[in-house]
């Protein structure tokens, strides 16, 4: 075996620097693996106290005395806190009568509920107590008879899925006449903040 030609001081000296390599490569390193295996930040959680607005359009019809179909619009102002619901719901519609001795009828309807509920996740359920104006124009005989009726009371029952600014609605709003029931069942799509 050749005794190695090179002086003792360099043979370690090589090794002394392949050693500060290997070490300032991996500090190099090290900074970049320690922020990849930090978790990633989790998504902001919804406030527990927000306002709520929301519009929409919405359609359905009339049961129970009258029957027919409606369209109009919602618009709703509130407050979520906690998971209860406190808002003011106002929807206008207009339709007509297709069955009975008002057929032909021209209806229009102004809800007005106050809206006690909750809400969780993406589900609301709420209802409240109405006040409710109903006009009506009957095409019969050739001549328009019109009529303005006064404030009548009614309730809202009114389930909604939020998904996102997205909100697909239900509601069941009987109104009251006197004696008699009138009952909108609409369905709508919206808008909500």
């Amino acid at each position: 075996m050749m005794p190695d030609p090179r002086p003792a001081h360099l043979s370690s000296a090589l090794r002394l620097s392949a050693v500060l390599a290997l070490a300032l490569s991996s500090l190099a390193f090290a900074p970049r693996s320690t922020a990849l295996a930090q978790p990633a930040p989790a998504a902001p959680r919804p406030s527990p106290v927000r306002l709520m607005l929301g519009v929409g359009a919405e359609g359905g019809g009339f049961v129970d005395q009258a029957s027919g179909l409606m369209g109009g619009a919602q618009v709703h102002a509130g407050v979520h806190f906690f998971g209860v619901e406190i808002y003011g719901l106002s929807q206008a519609f207009i339709g007509g009568l297709t069955m009975g001795s008002h057929r032909g009828e021209v209806q229009g309807l102004w809800w007005n509920s106050a809206m006690l509920g909750f809400g969780a996740g993406p589900f609301h359920l709420a209802s409240g107590p109405s006040l409710d104006f109903a006009w009506g124009c009957s095409d019969e005989q050739g001549g328009a008879d019109c009529f303005h009726g006064a404030p009548l009371y009614g309730i809202d029952g009114r389930v909604a899925l939020a998904l996102g600014s997205f909100e697909l609605s239900a509601n069941v709003h009987p109104t009251f006449y006197g004696h008699s029931t009138v009952t909108g069942i609409t369905v709508g799509i919206g808008w909500v903040y």
